[in-house]
């Protein structure tokens, strides 16, 4: 389930980016993070605090795309360590 999810919500939250809605954006991440939970995915539920921060502290959403290329790259990541275990 995670992984039909994440990449979908990663995709919902940069759209939300894009239109200048922090509040869309934050919405997004913190499914995601959520969801990282659930399987204890420590590092992209890191990644997805920071960028919940980011949004808390009131940075501009131009800002907070630093925060969605990390939680990308932890996603990645872990959506390839699942990959592999589950194949082998």
């Amino acid at each position: 389930l995670f992984l039909s999810q994440s990449s979908g919500l990663l995709a919902e939250g940069r759209a939300a980016l894009e239109a200048g809605d922090a509040k869309g954006y934050a919405a997004a991440v913190h499914r995601l993070k959520g969801g990282a939970g659930t399987i204890c995915a420590s590092r992209l539920v890191a990644a997805a605090e920071s960028a919940l921060d980011a949004v808390a502290a009131g940075t501009p959403p131009g800002e907070l795309r630093a925060g969605a290329e990390r939680a990308a790259a932890e996603l990645a990541a872990l959506e390839a360590a699942i990959r592999e275990r589950l194949s082998g």
